[in-house]
Formats: structure tokens, C-alpha cells, sequence
């Protein structure tokens, strides 16, 4: 239920983002090279949006590298429908969420010192520990797959 709020939260930064910023200029600044903000990691989202789609959303979900909040605003800058936004971040963000709250629910059960040595909550922090490395691991080999079966054709 905290999930569908934040992501609902999530989808209404996006959607303010898209109705008040002027994204089309933003995007003739940067292809023309204009302005002399540091827009390199925009470029770089946008064209990762462009070429991936919503799998790189769903990548930035699944790895925590940057703060949530952040992907936020600068998805709402970019040309992803609030639907796919939406859809792609629930999707994206639910293992995660099932990791942590896991992890909570071994801490919960903790009555004792020889508690915090209990199987249930070491396989807890060992997962959260696990869980991007694997994420990482495992869309690097879809990538570069892909990219094989790309070269084949």
C-alpha cells in the first residue's frame, strides 16, 4: 500500500514536470549544443530513454544507484507517457520493496541479543546486499545478448 502512494506521488511529480516545463526547448538547447548548464547527464538519460525505452526506467528502478526522487524529476523531463511511468515503476520498484520489507519483518522478530544472529535476518541483510549486484549482473547479460542477436541480423 506504501508502494501504490509513493508511486502515485511519483507519477504527479512526472505529470508537473511534463505541463510546466517546456521540455521541447530544453531538448533544442541541448542538441544545438546552447546554454551552459551541465546537461550531459540529461543527454544521457534521454537518449538511454530513447534507445531502451521503459527497460531503462525499469533498470534505474531496479538498481538504487540514484535516489528515487531524482529519476522522478528527470523522467518528467523526458518524452515517457505518465501510463509507462507509472506501470514501469510499480513493476520496477516492487522487488526491491519486497527485499526491504522482508528484511524489516526479520528485524521485528528480534527479542534478544542472540536474535540479531538469527538465519532469518542474516538472509535478510544478505539479500539487500545481493540484490543489485544480481540486478546488475543479470542486465548486463540481457544486454549484451541482445546486442549479439542485434549483430546477426
Amino acid at each position: 500500500m506504501v508502494n501504490l502512494s509513493q508511486a502515485g506521488k511519483q507519477c504527479l511529480s512526472h505529470l508537473i514536470l511534463n505541463a510546466f516545463l517546456n521540455t521541447d526547448s530544453l531538448y533544442q538547447h541541448t542538441q544545438h549544443g546552447m546554454g551552459r548548464m551541465s546537461l550531459g547527464g540529461f543527454l544521457k538519460l534521454t537518449q538511454g530513454v530513447e534507445k531502451e525505452g521503459a527497460f531503462y526506467l525499469f533498470t534505474l528502478r531496479l538498481i538504487p544507484v540514484f535516489p528515487f526522487w531524482l529519476i522522478n524529476l528527470a523522467m518528467g523531463l523526458t518524452k515517457m507517457s505518465l501510463f509507462k511511468f507509472y506501470w514501469v515503476s510499480q513493476i520496477g520498484m516492487l522487488p526491491g520493496t519486497m527485499v526491504f520489507v522482508n528484511a524489516g519483518k526479520e528485524l521485528a522478530k528480534i527479542e534478544s541479543v542472540k536474535g540479531i544472529l538469527s538465519p532469518g535476518l542474516i538472509i535478510s541483510f544478505t539479500l539487500i546486499g545481493i540484490f543489485p549486484i544480481t540486478v546488475k549482473k543479470l542486465i548486463a547479460l540481457y544486454r549484451s545478448r541482445r546486442q549479439k542477436s542485434a549483430g546477426n541480423y
